[in-house]
This record gives structure tokens, C-alpha cells and sequence, in this order.
């Protein structure tokens, strides 16, 4: 009868590690997709605010020029143009805390990739070691039936 190999425990245990990791690397992966594409879109809002000020600043630069502004017009455009730069200020940050969050995710990323490989070396070497365990069994098998046969049929 054949033996069973000693380390399917070890095995099956690697091949759960490989399976594991590479569910937290899909889902690290997910991850940083979504950082990605929340990173492109505060760009884009930042981007489109900064256009929005300066558009607005040149069509009050150009009303001024003409002589269509009043005082009171200014002072708004003064008071305007303050909170419009606090907020470009905070969209800015948003941008840049996205982008730290983009980098993050990214080396977790990385990190879960590593990890992964790590996982499949070590399935492959335990593998390996079946897959020798295997042939060096099934030679001692032929071995051990020939060594039997020959008994059965040596004159005694």
C-alpha cells in the first residue's frame, strides 16, 4: 500500500497562504485604482477652480480697464477673490492628502505583490518536494514488487 505523503498538512497550508494573499492583492489592487481615479478627480477640481478664478479675474481686470467697476464692485471683487484663494488653498491640500493616499496605496500595493510571490516560492518549494517524495516512493514501490516477485520465484 502506498505511503501518503507527510507534508499535505503543509501543503494545503500553503496553497490557503497563496490563495489568501492573493485575495488581499486583489483587493489592494482594487484600492489603489480607486485612489487613482479620487486623485485625477481633485486634480480636476482643482484644476477647474484655478481656471474658473482666473477667468472671473480677467473679466473683472477687463471690466476695470473700461471704467464699468464702482467702488462697491471692488470691494466685493476684494472680498471674492479672498475667499476664492482660501478655497483654491483647500482644494489644494485635498489634492495633495489624495495623492499621499495614492502613494500608500500604491507601496501597500507593492507590498501585497511581494507577498504574494513570497506565498507562491514557498507553495512551489513544498511542491517540489512532493513531486520528488513522489518518484523517489513509486522507486522504492517497483523496487520492493521486483525484490517480492524474484522471492516468489527463487527455488527454495
Amino acid at each position: 500500500m502506498p505511503r501518503r505523503y507527510p507534508l499535505t498538512p503543509l501543503s494545503r497550508l500553503r496553497a490557503q497562504q497563496v490563495a489568501d494573499s492573493a485575495a488581499v492583492r486583489r483587493d489592494q489592487d482594487a484600492k489603489t485604482e480607486r485612489a487613482k481615479g479620487d486623485t485625477a478627480r481633485a486634480q480636476l477640481a482643482t484644476r477647474a477652480h484655478v481656471d474658473a478664478v482666473a477667468k472671473t479675474n480677467d473679466n473683472e481686470t477687463a471690466r476695470l480697464e473700461h471704467g464699468e467697476l464702482r467702488a462697491a464692485d471692488l470691494v466685493r471683487h476684494g472680498a471674492w477673490a479672498h475667499v476664492a484663494a482660501r478655497t483654491t488653498t483647500t482644494l489644494k491640500k485635498a489634492e495633495g492628502a489624495q495623492r499621499l493616499e495614492q502613494h500608500r496605496a500604491e507601496a501597500a500595493l507593492d507590498e501585497a505583490t511581494r507577498d504574494l510571490a513570497t506565498r507562491k516560492r514557498e507553495a512551489d518549494v513544498v511542491a517540489k518536494h512532493a513531486e520528488r517524495w513522489s518518484r523517489a516512493e513509486a522507486s522504492r514501490s517497483e523496487e520492493a514488487q521486483a525484490t517480492e516477485i524474484e522471492d516468489r520465484w527463487r527455488p527454495r
